[in-house]
């Protein structure tokens, strides 16, 4: 379906390849006028794996007229989240390397470069994660509605459905939770760093943060388990196409 803020506008009537790329041909009701600069958005409809396009509306007094070609967009599913904060787990793995310079070696030299390579992670990680938390709420509140749909369903073939979806929503939910707590090491690590670099801390203060090392410790043990489970049981992450 096209649809815009949830309701139902039209409908994909054909998909082809040219030059490796898909060109969509949607039908959009006749008396639905949109603007010009609106964003049509391939999105994942459910947890199932049913796709439909969202159109973003713009503000363009100008409305698309019939035959216009426009580039489309495509949102992020889950697997698409989790390799984006994988990444994420890796770039800790190379903080945890930096913190390994601090207990292996504390000339002034290195402190200043390790200092700045920290910051440079965390500069990079704090935006993805805020992103990828928003996604993945948005993504709970999708699972949420089609477990609602799912329950009134009946039948064996219904059953398996609301399994598979209970272990999406785990997957999805433990992901989140991994997030979070790597969120909230890169704000720690942010002020921190942000206070020697002002002179406000030493290494002798950053040396005492044990805890928030092991925190970095577990949480990269954390992302490894995660990123098995999905090379292990991808059916638990990647939608499902029904046929």
């Amino acid at each position: 379906p096209v649809t815009v803020a949830g309701l139902k506008v039209g409908r994909v009537k054909d998909l082809k390849l040219v030059n490796g790329e898909v060109l969509a041909t949607v039908w959009i009701d006749r008396d639905v006028e949109l603007p010009e600069d609106s964003r049509f958005v391939v999105e994942t409809l459910g947890a199932i794996g049913e796709k439909g396009v969202a159109v973003k509306l713009g503000r363009s007094p100008k409305v698309l007229k019939p035959g216009q070609t426009i580039r489309g967009e495509t949102s992020p599913g889950i697997s698409d989240i989790l390799t984006s904060v994988g990444s994420v787990g890796v770039r800790t793995r190379e903080l945890l390397d930096k913190f390994r310079i601090f207990f292996d070696d504390t000339t002034v030299a290195d402190l200043s470069s390790t200092i700045s390579g920290i910051r440079s992670i965390v500069d990079e990680a704090q935006p993805t994660l805020k992103e990828n938390l928003a996604r993945l709420d948005t993504l709970l509140v999708n699972l949420s509605e089609s477990s609602r749909s799912i329950n009134k369903l009946s039948g064996s073939g219904a059953d398996t459905l609301y399994a598979a979806l209970r272990d999406i929503r785990s997957g999805a939910k433990s992901l989140r939770s991994s997030a979070e707590r790597l969120d909230s090491i890169t704000t720690s690590l942010a002020r921190i760093v942000s206070d020697l670099s002002r002179g406000k801390g030493t290494l002798g203060k950053l040396l005492t943060e044990e805890e928030l090392y092991c925190r970095l410790k577990s949480l990269a043990t954390q992302m490894d388990s995660i990123l098995m489970d999905l090379r292990k049981h991808p059916e638990k992450y990647i939608h499902i196409e029904l046929f």
